[in-house]
């Protein structure tokens, strides 16, 4: 495998109409199907947070060869509220409000050089851990 890719979001559009593409470290943007030099071929996400998961695919592909190793960390969702939420209450908002990102740019694709790290929230295992 060569370098690991870096991706960036590129926003476009306006402020009233964002728009947003996937860009490479070479300048290169996302159609969709493959890589462009030409930004008027790079495919338009209406919402940030639909680049995630092509992101996670396009990273995933690159590294499809590799040998897989998986570590977990734990998040902790406090909720200072008169109401008690139940766990799919957190759930949901968690899938909709949470945005998990990684600063490929600052600190590389990955733990070990030539690595790529893909982060996930599964949200089917919150739980609750005290009341």
């Amino acid at each position: 495998m060569s370098d690991p890719l870096i991706l960036t979001a590129l926003a476009k559009g306006t402020s009233a109409h964002p728009r947003f593409m996937i860009a490479d470290q070479f300048g290169r943007v996302w159609t969709g199907k493959a890589w462009s030099d030409d930004e008027n071929d790079g495919l338009l996400f209406a919402d940030l947070s639909d680049l995630g998961p092509v992101c996670r695919e396009i990273l995933l592909g690159q590294a499809a060869e590799k040998p897989v190793f998986r570590f977990s960390a734990t998040i902790e969702i406090e909720v200072r509220s008169d109401t008690k939420p139940t766990w799919i209450d957190v759930a949901v908002w968690g899938i909709r409000a949470v945005q998990l990102s990684v600063d490929y740019h600052q600190h590389g694709s990955g733990p070990v050089s030539g690595g790529v790290a893909i982060l996930t929230i599964d949200w089917g295992k919150v739980k609750e851990i005290e009341s």
